[in-house]
């Protein structure tokens, strides 16, 4: 499976309920990185090993329906450890971020994710919890879970911690989404940049090359804005 063969953000056909998420663990998770993530992060450009933790590859993702934006967002893969699964475990995730409008002035957010130890495609596993956000923004609020249709990954729902059109313009500036998840109760929780500017990633001559863009970053700026429009205004 590749990251452009992940499908809308569906969950199983019959699913009933939902489970709510305290996901306390990872909201503590995610305000640390959140802490010193501008004091930390940076584009990654190239790298000279294969396993150094890093964002893989970030693609645009929208739907629309009546010729209007509902949902704005991206596709991802990214890399980073695992110190459950032993020392410098790599971990891979792969996945969906989409800013969803629900009802007329109600947006929130939807998070696919399925997660792979190492750089293997075979075998993912659906994450108990996960939140995501930008690196300095709030956390968001009221998650739910549900079964994807895809094996090996769930889907999370939930509002938004701070106005939408805040939320949106927090994920342009920054340009990166942090992702916590932790794969059973009880596990630490695992945080995951990406990199929105990561638009490839290659190994060339023995060295990670990473192909940067703002292409992703732009189209969602641009989408957001129509999902964010009152109608009629």
């Amino acid at each position: 499976m590749t990251v452009a063969e992940l499908e809308t953000d569906r969950p199983v056909a019959g699913s009933r309920s939902s489970a709510r998420l305290a996901g306390l663990a990872i909201v503590i998770g995610l305000s640390t990185v959140a802490s010193d993530a501008k004091a930390r992060l940076h584009d990654p450009g190239t790298s000279g090993s294969e396993d150094v933790p890093g964002t893989l590859s970030v693609i645009p993702s929208s739907e629309s329906a009546d010729g209007q934006p509902v949902a704005c967002g991206f596709q991802f893969s990214a890399t980073g450890r695992d110190p459950d699964s032993g020392p410098g475990a790599l971990v891979k995730v792969v996945g969906s971020y989409h800013l969803r409008r629900y009802a007329v002035g109600i947006v929130g957010y939807s998070l696919k994710l399925g997660i792979y130890d190492g750089l293997a495609w075979e075998h993912p596993v659906p994450p108990h919890d996960a939140l995501v956000r930008a690196p300095l923004a709030a956390t968001a609020s009221s998650v739910s879970r549900l079964p994807a249709e895809t094996p090996g990954f769930a889907l999370f729902f939930g509002l938004l911690g701070e106005p939408p059109g805040s939320a949106g313009a927090a994920i342009v500036d920054d340009g990166m989404l942090v992702v916590g998840f932790r794969r059973t109760p009880g596990r630490q929780p695992v945080t995951v940049v990406v990199n929105l500017r990561v638009e490839a990633t290659q190994t060339v001559d023995g060295r990670v090359v990473r192909t940067l863009s703002t292409t992703a970053i732009d189209e969602f700026s641009a989408c957001t804005r129509g999902l964010l429009k009152v109608p009629g205004r």
